[in-house]
């Protein structure tokens, strides 16, 4: 597909293309919660199902590292608010009906 992006034109992968580009690169991200539940549902709509298993398995083991880190006391401020944040990620993953259960299951504290 072709789009305007500050008015320059360019190229944007679609369906199992655009999910095989998210899937090379979620494992080189370092923050945990770098794939929202919307992404990750609609990505696993556009994918094949090898790409939903490759998909899953790299949630899976994104969502138990950031349940691993809630296990962490929070001591500053900065940390509260982080532990926030990826506890309601954890949240999001955990109670959507939309989500198969082993994920839902990585994502329960």
């Amino acid at each position: 597909m072709l789009v305007f992006n500050d008015g320059n034109l360019m190229e944007v992968a679609t369906g199992a293309e655009a999910v095989q580009a998210l899937i090379d690169s979620l494992p080189g991200r370092t923050e945990l919660n770098c794939i929202g539940l919307n992404t990750y549902l609609l990505a696993r709509r556009n994918s094949s199902s090898a790409q939903v298993a490759q998909l899953d398995a790299i949630v899976i083991q994104k969502l138990a590292r950031a349940a691993k880190a809630e296990a962490q006391p929070a001591k500053t401020w900065y940390q509260k608010r982080a532990s926030n944040i990826n506890r309601n990620w954890l949240n999001g993953f955990a109670t959507s009906p939309d989500v198969p259960e082993t994920v839902r299951q990585a994502a329960t504290l």
